[in-house]
């Protein structure tokens, strides 16, 4: 055999190979009687990807939002520092806070970090002590830590997924005398895998 000839065997052996593998399964059957049947067989595959969500405010169901949402706490003039709680109300965004953690992978860990310092107002501050989160749903609220995460909720998995939700409602203690001013902080929320 030539060099050429065993070339153009190759070729045709490489080709009838990819004719081979491409094929579904096919079954035939040739019968006179009534009855005969043929069967074939196809395999399916759904591929999930793994995927951890959280959403804290005005959110589209498991897409990314940039908006940050804002609760506004309104103290009267008559109640300033005098220990009565201040419920909180809409300031931008949606109230009570919607809030949902979803996660196909396994337990999760929510955890909240407020900005340093608490709520501030040139040098005067409120610290995040006065700020009382209440969850009304399956997601806790967790503690807001000051500059760092504070103690997380803990989400148990059920069945490889977490999917909790809750609305949040918050109050100002409003515990002590402050100057007049807008005092201003934010807690970022994050969801992780542990």
């Amino acid at each position: 055999m030539t060099l050429r000839q065993f070339s153009r065997h190759l070729v045709a052996l490489t080709g009838l190979g990819a004719v081979l593998t491409v094929q579904a399964e096919s079954g035939v059957a040739a019968s006179a009687a009534a009855g005969a049947s043929a069967s074939a067989r196809l395999d399916f595959r759904v591929t999930v990807p793994k995927v951890i969500f959280v959403s804290v405010g005005t959110a589209s169901s498991m897409a990314a939002n940039p908006a940050i949402d804002r609760v506004d706490f309104n103290v009267p003039a008559g109640d300033v520092g005098s220990g009565n709680p201040t419920s909180a109300s809409s300031g931008a965004g949606a109230y009570p806070v919607v809030a949902r953690v979803v996660s196909n992978e396994a337990n999760v860990s929510l955890t909240a970090s407020g900005s340093l310092g608490g709520l501030t107002n040139g040098v005067q501050s409120i610290p995040w002590s006065q700020i009382v989160p209440v969850a009304g749903g399956t997601l806790p609220h967790p503690a807001i830590g000051d500059g760092t995460a504070g103690v997380a909720s803990n989400l148990a998995a059920s069945g490889g997924v977490v999917d909790r939700s809750s609305t949040w409602t918050f109050s100002y203690r409003n515990t002590a005398p402050l100057a007049a001013g807008n005092y201003g902080g934010q807690v970022t929320y994050t969801a992780s895998l542990p």
